[in-house]
């Protein structure tokens, strides 16, 4: 009779313990859902980053190139200052996440 009580409370601790692990493994999961859109988030804004730094160091070739022909007695074709800003502006705001 012993040796069935000892089974049986066994039996129930083995049941609690089961339910515990289920519960954890739950709460795992739910972190682990949580933590995927900031995780998202930053690799989106670091593309972004990486855009607007090879934006900028475009820019910069392209300048650093005309400076040069004009020294040398070139002449150099005015940009479009207007659709530069216009640009700048694009890229702010996608920098921003698209609120303005």
């Amino acid at each position: 009779m012993e040796a069935l009580r000892q089974e049986l409370e066994g039996m129930k601790q083995q049941k609690a313990l089961k339910t515990e692990k289920s519960q954890i493994e739950a709460e795992a999961n739910n972190q682990r859902n949580l933590s995927v859109k900031p995780q998202s988030d930053l690799k989106s804004r670091s593309l972004i980053s990486r855009d607007a730094y090879n934006n900028l160091e475009h820019a910069n070739y392209r300048l650093d190139s005309e400076i040069k022909t004009l020294r040398h007695g070139g002449s150099v074709l005015y940009p479009d200052v207007e659709g530069i800003k216009t640009q700048v502006k694009e890229e702010a705001v996608n920098d921003r996440g698209g609120t303005e």
